[in-house]
């Protein structure tokens, strides 16, 4: 079963993320933080995940950027509510 990390602070938006992707057969995790997310990326594996780029204690474009940095090579899908031509250059050069 492929593994999906949702990450937004909108409960919302995790639960519709979460019961669409748990519909179609994934084995989904999600949290409502960046801090949360770097910390189950430390000890997961996912195939894919949806990170929010504004999210408490630490933003979605930094979670991104540590886990390149650490070499992880997931598929990642940023979501916002507030994009930017700056937040999407700097996403999709990660």
């Amino acid at each position: 079963m492929k593994k999906v990390l949702v990450a937004d602070d909108t409960k919302n938006i995790r639960n519709l993320l979460t019961t669409c992707l748990k519909h179609e057969g994934f084995e989904v995790t999600s949290v409502e933080n960046g801090e949360k997310a770097l910390e189950i990326f430390e000890n997961q594996i996912f195939d894919l995940a949806f990170l929010d780029i504004k999210m408490p204690k630490i933003s979605g474009t930094e979670v991104l950027r540590k886990i390149r940095e650490q070499g992880v090579q997931t598929p990642v899908v940023i979501i916002t509510a507030f994009p930017t031509i700056k937040n999407a250059i700097e996403c999709t050069q990660m």
